[in-house]
Parts: structure tokens; sequence; C-alpha cells
């Protein structure tokens, strides 16, 4: 987000520069963006023209499930909060996805139906102990209208509830 695609649109340049690259290289497409899955990135950088599978995507949801999963044991339940992307992350590293109870750990990412209730249950979780993973701290995201409050901004109100401050795996930190 913003540095190939904008919204829906390329940067410029940006599929021209990548394709140019031919198989000299191994690209490797690396989102702070977790709302979508490895499969919906890849779809949408496709439609660019770009040869991207499933497999050339990392997402920052896979980076704290990954972290998580390294953390907890298979079957431990997870806050997810954010897009879709969030929970599919989970589940693909044996974590069991929760909107509610007493979830072990928090993985809070970015997602476009972000609510306050989500934001409050992510707060009463890490006030009772649950471990909490940012999958970024951006404060803004780009898209093709312009910023608008990323990730970093709905942290920053869980943070002022709680108190706390999440471990973030997001670029740039060496879990991505």
């Amino acid at each position: 987000d913003g540095v190939v695609y904008r919204g829906g649109r390329a940067v410029l340049h940006a599929v021209e520069t990548l394709a140019g690259l031919g198989d000299r290289v191994s690209v490797r497409y690396v989102t702070n963006n977790a709302s979508r899955s490895p499969a919906d990135v890849s779809a949408q950088l496709q439609q660019l023209g770009l040869p991207a599978g499933p497999e050339s995507v990392l997402t920052s949801a896979q980076a704290g499930a990954r972290l998580l999963a390294s953390r907890f044991p298979a079957g431990t339940e997870v806050l997810a909060v954010g897009g879709p992307g969030v929970a599919a992350a989970l589940r693909e590293f044996g974590l069991v996805p929760v909107d509610g109870g007493r979830p072990r750990a928090v993985l809070q990412g970015w997602g476009p139906h972000v609510t306050v209730e989500e934001l409050c249950r992510a707060a009463i979780a890490i006030s009772r102990g649950a471990m909490w993973i940012a999958t970024n701290l951006d404060l803004t995201l780009p898209t093709a209208d312009g910023l608008v409050p990323g990730n970093g901004s709905l942290v920053a109100a869980v943070a002022t509830a709680t108190g706390q401050r999440p471990e973030s795996v997001g670029k740039p930190q060496p879990a991505m």
C-alpha cells in the first residue's frame, strides 16, 4: 500500500519497474496492511499486471500470527481485531481467532470496519493480562482518496485506555 499501489491504482512506474526485473531477482510483496489475505493481495497485484502468487506475499498479520504461534500452543484463542486477514493468519498458524471471551492474546491489525466495540474488547483482554501484538504502528494508511487513520491510530486508542504498549511486528520490525 503506497509503494506498489494506492487503493486500486498502481503507483506511477511501480508496475513497469517490478515487471522489468524479470527473473533476475525474487520479488516478495510485504505489506503492513493486515486487513486482507495474501491471496487477496496477490489477486490485486495480478490485476495490475504483476506476476504475484499468494506465496510471494507476506502480511503483517502473518508475521503477528507466526510470533504468537511461537509463544502459544496450537488451539490457543486469540482476539482478532481488524479485517479478515487477521483471523485468516491466526488460523494459518494453528491459532483460534475469537471475538470475545478470555483470549490469551490480542492480534490487532487494521481493517476498514474496525469498531469501537472491538477496541473495547481488546482493551479489556489486555487489561486482564492478554499478550498484545500490533501488526504495525503506522499512524496513516494511503488510499486512492488520501491518507486515512492507520493501525497505529487504532492502537493508540487501546494504549490510552490500558496504559500499555503492544509489541509491533510490522515493517520495519525484524519479524517482517
